[in-house]
């Protein structure tokens, strides 16, 4: 997904704005507003093989109805919690109301760590919806007090997931009385581990189990799958308390930005390998991001 910032589109009408390939075909596309009053970018999606130049056209029209496939909310008729999906994959987080019934790093829950110890938070306290689909649905999670060791810090989390992508880009920062720490992301194991790839060197770790039902049955011929991308430097890979965690030292006060998400074997990722290669292939696009060029 391209984003360009308003501020290098001047004179635009943000309402207004169609965007073409160089065959003048429509291009899907969102006005972000990052929460705020004001649209503050455009996004719209991009498929390029490296090496690869493309132009694209910006210009004022009648923008196309498009078909939402992004989507979050406040999930109220179930206790407090907060889910989001798109049209691969979908995720929710606990409020207050539900925070006794699974206290883990889920599939790619982030968290304070220290000695083999996983500080992981409760529930978050309140939450903000930043933008909400077609394209791109983001929102912020609020942890007003989260216990490291003695002491205690703040968190905020912001989740974005694109339309197409099995993959949320997530950053967090922490604030509080403390300077360095280290963090820990990573995927809750069930007890028949599978299978597991990954580590520092790869900059990613990945997960693949059979399917389950809710009686314990094995669904034959299923697999699902989970992992979590670092950009940055990952310290180690380990298993901590039925966790398969990523660890990487953190500095209070700034952000920290990490990947996480899931696939199933019956919608696009017929073996595990095919899994693992989309985390390695996701971690090089990252180190080697798409470049942008404005041409007026």
């Amino acid at each position: 997904m391209v984003e360009i910032c308003l501020c290098q589109l001047q004179n635009f009408d943000a309402t207004r704005i169609v965007v073409s390939d160089a065959d003048g075909k429509i291009i899907p596309s969102q006005i972000l507003y990052k929460g705020a009053d004001e649209p503050q970018a455009l996004i719209f999606p991009v498929t390029l093989k490296a090496g690869v130049e493309a132009t694209y056209r910006v210009k004022e029209g009648k923008p196309e109805k498009i078909t939402s496939k992004t989507n979050v909310r406040f999930v109220s008729e179930r206790k407090d919690d907060l889910s989001w999906e798109n049209d691969k994959i979908g995720f929710r987080m606990y409020g207050p109301a539900s925070a006794d019934e699974n206290l883990s790093n889920g599939a790619g829950g982030i968290c304070l760590y220290t000695k083999d110890s996983l500080w992981t938070a409760r529930h978050f306290d309140r939450y903000k919806i930043l933008d909400n689909g077609p394209l791109r649905s983001s929102f912020v999670l609020y942890y007003d007090s989260l216990h490291y060791g003695s002491k205690k810090l703040k968190a905020e989390l912001m989740i974005s997931l694109d339309a197409g992508s099995n993959l949320n880009e997530a950053v967090v920062m922490y604030t509080g009385d403390t300077t360095r720490i280290r963090l820990a992301a990573g995927i809750l194991l069930h007890d028949s581990i599978q299978s597991i790839v990954g580590g520092a060197a790869q900059g990613y770790i990945g997960y693949a189990e059979d399917v389950y039902t809710q009686d314990l049955k094995r669904v034959a011929s299923e697999r699902s799958y989970t992992g979590v991308i670092f950009p940055h430097k990952l310290i180690e890979k380990k298993q901590v308390k039925g966790h398969l965690i990523g660890i990487s030292n953190y500095k209070v006060g700034e952000e920290f930005r990490y990947y996480f998400g899931a696939g199933w074997s019956k919608h696009g990722f017929k073996k595990d390998l095919d899994w693992f290669r989309y985390l390695s292939d996701k971690q090089i696009a990252l180190q080697q991001p798409l470049k942008v060029k404005i041409l007026k």
